[in-house]
This record gives C-alpha cells, sequence and structure tokens, in this order.
C-alpha cells in the first residue's frame, strides 16, 4: 500500500519542483491573431467526383485477374 501511495505521491512531487511551465506548442494559430490571413470558405460538392455503376453479373474470378493483372498476367 506505501509503494502504491508513493508511486502516486512522487510524481506530483517531482511536477512541483519544475523550474517552468511548459511553452505554448500548440498545432495551431491562435484565432484572435490579427497577422493571419483570412481564407475564404470553399464549397465542396458532396458528390463531387462520383461515377454511377450498374450492376452487373458475377464473373469467374481467375479471368478477372488475368484482365486486371499486369502485362495481362503473363507471369510474375
Amino acid at each position: 500500500m506505501h509503494r502504491l501511495l508513493a508511486a502516486a505521491l512522487l510524481p506530483l512531487l517531482f511536477g512541483a519542483c519544475a523550474r517552468s511551465s511548459l511553452p505554448d506548442v500548440a498545432s495551431h494559430p491562435s484565432p484572435a491573431d490579427a497577422r493571419i490571413a483570412d481564407r475564404a470558405p470553399t464549397n465542396a460538392g458532396v458528390i463531387a467526383g462520383y461515377t454511377h455503376r450498374e450492376p452487373v453479373s458475377p464473373r469467374p474470378w481467375k479471368q478477372l485477374n488475368q484482365e486486371q493483372a499486369p502485362n495481362g498476367g503473363a507471369g510474375s
């Protein structure tokens, strides 16, 4: 029990001995910074790049593999 308590209190003790706080290392700039350029919002279409595809009947998988293989499936 004492070891568990010591393990819990040691980080608090060492944290209190720290010289100063850590620097602000946020990945995003502050929204209050006036030097940051304002980008105009863009409107990306919801279905941009959509291609309509019809269902097809199943085909033999070996034939499909040969058609999609580089060099027409001529060896590896």
